[in-house]
């Protein structure tokens, strides 16, 4: 999509590609397509700048998420982390603090909240996609942000206290993580977080317990 861009500009990427990819995204009968989506929907995003991403990528990845394919999950988060990575998502964004950085709201308005279910998910291929978003941010917003934001967010998951190497690469962060859920556990637990959309437990995922149960791991 990368040519796309750079043919349409980002006047037309805006006004025509954007409504299109929206388009496709919630078409629930070609989930390859969706999944291919978020493997090249970065190249969009760079063309059309940080703004336009946290208004319309992370849209895009809401939807992703909501369903009940592995791949399609994991490739939304694998295209969440490559924003974090690149620097198209803000501080307020993935912490959920605003403007003010001394602002310290709910773990619930944060963007990481809604998606740590994922780091018990069943399957491993969204487990380590979900880690690797975290570890990420982990490293881009440096140690204390983590450890005023992100841990206490990533505290109920914990089977000991991870240390900051740990934090920022995602295959360590997983060995500090309890054990992932079962298909039937994790389902479980959406139908809960679903009946509970006002706690802290709530996340954007929780819709997926209205959908059918994906394939195994």
């Amino acid at each position: 999509m990368g040519r796309l861009c750079t043919f349409f500009g980002q006047a037309g990427v805006l006004s025509f590609l954007l409504p299109q990819i929206v388009t496709f995204l919630n078409d629930r009968k070609d989930w390859q397509l969706r999944a291919a989506l978020f493997q090249n929907l970065t190249p969009v995003c760079q063309k059309f700048g940080r703004a336009a991403t946290e208004e319309f990528a992370l849209l895009c990845v809401e939807i992703g998420v909501v369903v009940s394919e592995d791949q399609v999950i994991r490739c939304a988060l694998s295209c969440l982390c490559r924003l974090i990575e690149l620097g198209l998502l803000s501080r307020g964004s993935l912490l959920g603090t605003g403007d003010n950085s001394m602002n310290v709201h709910t773990a619930s308005s944060s963007l990481l909240s809604r998606y740590t279910i994922f780091l018990i998910h069943p399957c491993q291929g969204i487990r380590k996609a979900a880690a690797s978003v975290f570890a990420k941010t982990c490293d881009v917003v440096g140690s204390p942000d983590t450890f005023v934001y992100i841990i206490p967010i990533l505290k109920p998951l914990l089977r000991y206290q991870p240390t900051p190497q740990h934090l920022t690469n995602g295959e360590k962060l997983e060995r500090c993580l309890r054990p992932a859920f079962t298909r039937a556990q994790f389902q479980q637990e959406l139908a809960r977080s679903a009946a509970q959309p006002s706690s802290e437990a709530w996340t954007a995922v929780a819709m997926q317990g209205n959908a059918s149960p994906s394939s195994g791991p």
